[in-house]
């Protein structure tokens, strides 16, 4: 990958000397297929790429992402065991086709998140491109990564209850589901206020948007209203959730280093 400061980008380097031969060549119309993150680079995927992070909140972010080659350099395998969802943004073109049953978290966030460019891999998830690594370019995002924490937030609150119980919820409940997705575009959406106030903890930014502490109340008053039908998704149990040092510093922590880039990119003071 071509590195350039001014656009914080990750470059991705081969380790072996015949995969250098074969760059240049990518199909201009990729098409991704995903999956679970396997527990190492898949059969047909020998070669690992090193990852260069240009910025030390990306170095502290990457750990658990993992590009793997496969023998020709041509198709590519991502799989991120990292906290943060990376977005593929370079071959262009890449996204997730739209699906009108969403099963899981996963699937909503891609619901949230629509036709913003670029192919997002969630932690947990893998993705394979027809790309070489001279091609490939990797980036952090605000809105994706509040939108993501938000989701978490909602699943790890309800899953407090019961192991099993959000996917249930999702599976079988459409009032829940609305109101998830409500949530969760008002956390992605957070990603806005995060880009104009870098001084402020990203945590806080996407709690107000939640309206769990004073700012929009669109999510506050659409769980609070739906609270008899929505099953284990409460709002109680969600604001308590937000409280939890473990999820407040993983969001500042994966929120600062997407700002690291969006702010570079869009000249933020």
């Amino acid at each position: 990958m071509r590195r350039s400061r001014a656009r914080r980008r990750i470059a991705a380097l081969l380790l072996t000397a015949p995969l250098l031969a074969a760059c240049g060549w990518f199909d201009p119309d990729p098409v991704p297929t995903t999956t679970s993150a396997p527990p190492v680079c898949a059969q047909g995927y020998p070669y690992t790429l090193q990852l260069i992070p240009e910025t030390l909140p990306e170095l502290l972010a990457q750990s658990g992402l993992t590009v793997c080659a496969d023998s020709t350099s041509s198709n590519l395998l991502v799989r991120n065991d990292s906290k943060a969802v990376w977005i593929i943004d370079r071959p262009v073109g890449l996204h997730w086709p739209l699906k009108d049953l969403a099963l899981n978290d996963v699937d909503l966030f891609r619901k949230i998140r629509g036709t913003a460019p670029g192919l997002t891999v969630e932690p947990g998830q893998s993705a394979t491109i027809t790309a070489t690594p001279a091609d490939l370019h990797l980036k952090l995002d605000v809105f994706a990564a509040a939108g993501w924490q938000t989701i978490t937030a909602i699943k790890d609150s309800i899953e407090k209850k019961a192991v099993g119980a959000f996917f249930k919820l999702v599976a079988g409940n459409s009032t829940a589901k609305e109101v998830i997705i409500e949530c969760g575009t008002a956390g992605y959406n957070a990603g806005q206020a995060i880009a104009k106030a870098p001084q402020q903890d990203p945590a806080e930014a996407v709690k107000s948007a939640l309206g769990l502490i004073p700012g929009v109340r669109t999510c506050f008053s659409v769980v609070k209203a739906n609270e008899a039908r929505t099953g284990e998704l409460k709002l109680a149990s969600l604001a308590e959730h937000v409280k939890q040092p473990a999820w407040t510093m993983e969001t500042n922590s994966i929120g600062r280093a997407a700002l690291k880039q969006f702010a570079l990119r869009f000249r933020i003071p």
